[in-house]
């Protein structure tokens, strides 16, 4: 958890909500808690840092994550992402991402 705050202060957001996440996961609407519905909107401008959807993120929802009735509150559209969620460290496109957003000014 600690990691994952961490890269909201680094200034990253949750990987389910990239503008392109519907090419990669199917939200369920029906089945997320009334209260929680905004944090699975989809930004409208977001920088993705020419890096793939990332189902490994230590930033990404699990599949019940704000569940109102136990079932998922997304599903992957590639066996890739059928463990989408569980991260416990940063994935190689995390630190990715995190070097170039903050690139090495020194030779």
């Amino acid at each position: 958890i600690i990691v994952h705050e961490l890269m909201h202060v680094l200034g990253f957001y949750h990987e389910h909500v990239r503008p392109d996440r519907d090419h990669f996961i199917r939200i369920h609407w029906e089945n997320i808690d009334k209260k929680n519905k905004a944090l699975f909107e989809k930004l409208t401008d977001e920088e993705d840092f020419d890096v793939e959807y990332d189902y490994d993120s230590i930033l990404h929802y699990s599949p019940d994550a704000f569940s109102c009735n136990g079932l998922p509150t997304f599903s992957s559209l590639s066996p890739d992402g059928d463990f989408a969620g569980y991260a416990e460290h940063l994935s190689e496109l995390d630190v990715l991402k995190i070097n170039r957003m903050y690139p090495r000014s020194y030779k």
